[in-house]
C-alpha cells in the first residue's frame, strides 16, 4: 500500500509540474496561454500509461501474496511446540528407521527451502528471500537438532542400562553351581537372557 501510495503522489506530481508549462506549439485553433497539461490530459496514450503506473501495485498485489503464502507451508516450524510433536511422535514406539526417516525429512525440508530463490521478481517489484530463507532453515535445524538430541539420549539410558543388565547377570552367571537351587536359578537366569535378546 505505502508503495502504491508513493508511485501514486509520484505521477501526481510529476502531471501538477506540467500545469505550469506553457505550451510552445503553434495551433491556429485554440487560445495562447495553453498549459502543458492540457495537451497531456487529451492524449489517450499518455493518461492510458499514467493510469496503469496508478495500479500497478495493485495487479500484483494478489500475485505477491500467493508467493507469500507459498511458505505457509513452513508455519509449523515456528508455530509448533518441539517437545510436545517429540512426544507425540515416541508415543508412536518408533524404531531406528523412523527415527532416520524424521531426521531425513527435515534434510528434505531443509534442501526444499534452499532450493528457492533468492530474489524472486513479480512485475516491477523485486523480493529478496535471503533472510526468510535463513530463518527457515534455522528452524529446521533445530527441529532435527530436537529429534536428535533426544535419540542421542534416549539410546545413552538404553545403553546404560542394558550394561548394567549385562554387568549384573555376568556377575549371577558366573557364581558356582553347588546344589540343584543355583543351578535352576542359573537356568532361569539363562532363559531371561535368551528372551532379552
Amino acid at each position: 500500500d505505502e508503495i502504491q501510495e508513493c508511485i501514486n503522489r509520484s505521477a501526481q506530481a510529476i502531471l501538477r509540474c506540467f500545469k505550469t508549462v506553457k505550451d510552445w506549439t503553434v495551433e491556429s485553433e485554440g487560445p495562447r496561454n495553453r498549459t502543458f497539461f492540457d495537451r497531456i490530459t487529451k492524449d489517450i496514450e499518455i493518461v492510458r500509461v499514467a493510469l496503469l503506473l496508478t495500479g500497478c501495485i495493485q495487479g500484483i498485489r494478489n500475485t505477491v501474496q500467493d508467493y507469500l503464502n507459498s511458505f505457509a507451508q513452513y508455519n509449523w516450524l515456528w508455530h509448533d511446540d518441539k517437545d510436545a510433536s517429540y512426544q507425540k511422535f515416541m508415543k508412536t514406539t518408533p524404531s531406528l528407521d523412523d527415527f532416520d526417516h524424521k531426521l531425513r525429512s527435515f534434510g528434505e525440508i531443509e534442501n526444499e527451502i534452499t532450493m528457492t530463490n533468492d530474489i524472486q521478481n513479480i512485475g516491477a517489484l523485486s523480493l529478496r528471500t535471503v533472510s526468510i530463507k535463513s530463518q527457515l532453515k534455522s528452524e529446521c535445524n533445530r527441529w532435527k537438532i530436537k529429534f536428535s538430541d533426544n535419540l542421542h539420549s534416549q539410546a545413552k539410558n538404553k545403553l546404560e542400562q542394558l550394561t548394567e543388565y549385562i554387568r549384573m547377570t555376568n556377575g549371577k552367571v558366573t557364581r558356582e553351581v553347588t546344589d540343584l537351587d543355583t543351578l535352576s536359578f542359573i537356568m532361569r537366569l539363562l532363559v531371561d537372557v535368551r528372551e532379552r535378546e
